[in-house]
């Protein structure tokens, strides 16, 4: 295929493999959670992403101990549902 005066190969684009399918499945939950709740998102993220000094970058992102906590659990209680949805429908 030419275009532009240049030529295009077929296949030397960059292909997608995810390397770890748990991971990848935890990043589409916390993109999903934050188009609804971006505070519970953001610290179910610092969580994951962060887990040796999620405590510090909490601290570093707003929030108090306490409130960062909440929003964690709340968040957790946000996957569960939306995992036993996810179950549910398929049934």
């Amino acid at each position: 295929m030419c275009e532009d005066g240049g030529i295009l190969i077929r296949g030397t684009g960059h292909l997608y493999t995810p390397s770890n399918k748990e991971a990848e499945e935890i990043e589409a939950l916390v993109r999903e959670l934050s188009q609804q709740e971006p505070k519970r998102a953001e610290a179910l993220k610092i969580y994951y992403f962060y887990p040796i000094e999620f405590e510090i970058k909490a601290k570093r992102s707003g929030y108090s101990g306490s409130q960062y906590y909440l929003e964690l659990k709340l968040a957790h209680e946000w996957v569960k549902g939306y995992l036993y949805r996810q179950l549910k429908s398929k049934c």
